[in-house]
């Protein structure tokens, strides 16, 4: 038995706030530590180090929403705006896309899911998580 859901597709922006919303639950510790030697170097007195590591952490972050920004809107590769459908079954994971193309993807092959609001991450690599 199979199940098929609806027709949909993601729009850029979702996309995007997807990609951040990953990434900033993936780095969150980075900002944490960023934000605790920003008040450790106000409480010091540490004028032109705090200045240049506040700069650096800014740096970092407009780096981080700038790949995404660019992920997300791809020139030569707009597979994931395309409308699709999922069917799942007992062994395999499909993508059918609205042009007839299809992905199919067992299982076993997945590493991690990672359940989001409205939709699901899979990895099937442990260098993606």
């Amino acid at each position: 038995m199979s199940v098929i859901t609806q027709e949909f597709f993601l729009t850029r922006n979702q996309y995007f706030s997807l990609l951040m919303q990953n990434a900033l639950r993936r780095r969150w510790i980075v900002f944490v530590l960023f934000f605790l030697f920003s008040a450790l170097g106000l409480k010091a007195g540490v004028g032109s180090a705090l200045l240049l590591f506040v700069f650096l952490s800014t740096l970092y972050l407009l780096y981080l929403i700038g790949l995404r920004w660019i992920q997300s809107n791809p020139k030569t590769y707009p597979l994931v705006f395309q409308p699709c459908h999922y069917e799942i079954d007992h062994e395999f994971f499909g993508v059918y896309l609205k042009d007839g193309s299809f992905i199919k993807v067992r299982f076993s092959h997945i590493q991690k899911i990672i359940a989001r609001k409205e939709y699901y991450l899979f990895y099937t690599s442990p260098h993606q998580f």
